[in-house]
C-alpha cells in the first residue's frame, strides 16, 4: 500500500470519526452539524485522495439517473375498433399489409399499427413473414389474398 492511498484512508476514517463523535464531550475537531459537515468533506477528500471519486460520482450518478429517468410508457389498449379498420385496410390492399402502409392509410402510430397487426395474427386472421421483395416484416390476410392461379 502506497503512501497515497494510506493518506486516503485516513482522511476517510478521521471523517467518519468526525461524525461518529459529534456529540463528545472534546470532540474531533468539531461539534454538532459542523461535525457532519466537516467529516463529510473528509471523507469526500480521502476519497479524491484514493482515486475512488470519480468511479463513486459516476455510481451515484446511475443511481439517480435510474431514479429519475422517465419510465417506460405503459402500452394503451388498442382501439377495439382498429382490427376491424385492419381488415377492411387489408381487404382494400389485397390481403397484404405492412406497419408504415398500415400507420399511413390510417393515420395512426407506427406502435399502434403494429399492436393492432400482432392482434390480428394473435387471433389467426393474419400471418406475419418476411417480404422477400423489400425485406419488410409483412402481414398476410390469407382470406382477401388473390385467388392462386389454376
Amino acid at each position: 500500500m502506497n503512501l497515497r492511498r494510506i493518506a486516503g484512508w485516513f482522511l476517510i476514517g478521521l471523517g467518519l470519526a468526525n461524525i461518529a463523535n459529534f456529540m463528545a464531550p472534546k470532540p474531533i475537531p468539531t461539534v454538532g452539524a459542523g461535525a457532519f459537515i466537516a467529516g463529510g468533506l473528509l471523507i469526500v477528500a480521502g476519497l479524491a485522495v484514493n482515486g475512488l471519486g470519480p468511479a463513486l460520482a459516476e455510481r451515484i450518478r446511475l443511481l439517480l439517473r435510474s431514479e429519475t429517468a422517465p419510465r417506460k410508457a405503459v402500452p394503451r389498449p388498442i382501439d377495439p375498433l382498429l382490427p376491424v379498420r385492419i381488415l377492411k385496410l387489408a381487404e382494400k390492399r389485397s390481403g397484404k399489409l405492412t406497419v408504415s402502409v398500415t400507420a399511413m392509410s390510417l393515420e395512426i402510430g407506427l406502435d399502434q399499427a403494429q399492436a393492432g397487426l400482432e392482434e390480428l395474427e394473435r387471433r389467426g386472421a393474419a400471418s406475419s413473414e418476411i417480404d422477400e421483395e423489400t425485406g419488410l416484416m409483412a402481414w398476410r390476410f390469407p382470406e382477401f389474398l388473390p385467388p392462386s392461379g389454376n
